[in-house]
């Protein structure tokens, strides 16, 4: 009967364990869920967005990197920021980034909001004094 018992523990304690998230990974997913298509929404990852890049250190200028924020209404990105690929966690970037932009396009759709239909143009991006930054237009053509 004491084995019968001892399994029996053991095994509800194995469900508990698999059937409650973890403090780590509900934060995360409780911060996900909590973003909508409305302007405080996509303030909201916006900002979450810009925190996340917000260590823009870098040694060389293959250390940079551009990521396209958001969506216009005729297509592309609405913006784009430039972060440190040695600083960031990329998958989690790249989660945000398609979030936002998949919550821009509802904001878009549910508001039907109209563009002038021009695409925002990538920048280029370069490590200066150890920071990734943006180039200026001038850089650019050479």
């Amino acid at each position: 009967m004491k084995k019968v018992l001892s399994i029996f523990n053991v095994s509800i304690i194995s469900l508990l364990l698999v059937a409650c998230p973890n403090e780590s990974n509900s934060g995360k997913s409780e911060k996900i869920a909590n973003y909508g298509a409305t302007q405080d929404g996509l303030k909201s990852m916006h900002n979450d967005i810009y925190e996340l890049i917000k260590d823009k250190s870098c040694q060389q200028d293959s250390d940079c990197g551009v990521v396209g924020l958001g969506a216009r209404a005729c297509g592309g990105p609405d913006s784009y920021a430039v972060y440190s690929k040695a600083n960031i966690d990329a998958e989690q970037l790249q989660s945000m980034t398609k979030q936002l932009e998949s919550l821009h396009k509802t904001y878009n759709q549910e508001n039907q909001i109209m563009s002038i239909c021009m695409m925002e143009p990538k920048p280029g991006f370069a490590c200066i004094d150890n920071q990734c930054k943006t180039k200026a237009a001038s850089n650019l053509i050479q």
